[in-house]
């Protein structure tokens, strides 16, 4: 079964909380924050699928199923949803991880507390089930 692990060195952006919505536009859109916070999820997803590769020899398949873990250390104790953070997270990786969303069929997470550390962990497991 293959795994891929991506480790993150920031805060996560939680999205339920920070979209904005334009009344120009009559709809919401993401906010600067979760734009970077996104941008820089896919940055560091593309170097942890090239190191896969390389050290199975093999291309990650994009149309199986996945197992989704996140794991969260916030670096203040202030009150805080984890499972906010997953669509921020599930929304940088579609389209490089796998195609869509829908091909996660169980998420797990766990979150703790370090002052001043703010690191986050993904492992996305392949099934062996294609969609």
């Amino acid at each position: 079964m293959n795994e891929l692990i991506i480790k993150g060195y920031r805060k996560v952006v939680s999205k339920k909380n920070k979209m904005a919505f334009s009344r120009k536009q009559g709809r919401a859109y993401k906010t600067k924050d979760v734009k970077e916070f996104e941008d820089y999820v896919s940055e560091i997803a593309g170097e942890a699928i090239y190191e896969w590769q390389v050290d199975n020899c093999i291309e990650w398949n994009q149309k199986k199923q996945y197992h989704f873990n996140l794991s969260v250390i916030f670096g203040d104790k202030r009150k805080r949803d984890i499972q906010n953070c997953f669509d921020c997270v599930c929304d940088a990786l579609e389209g490089l991880v796998y195609e869509d969303d829908t091909q996660i069929i169980s998420v797990s997470g766990d979150k703790a507390f370090e002052k001043g550390t703010w690191t986050f962990e993904i492992t996305i497991t392949e099934t062996n089930k294609e969609k």
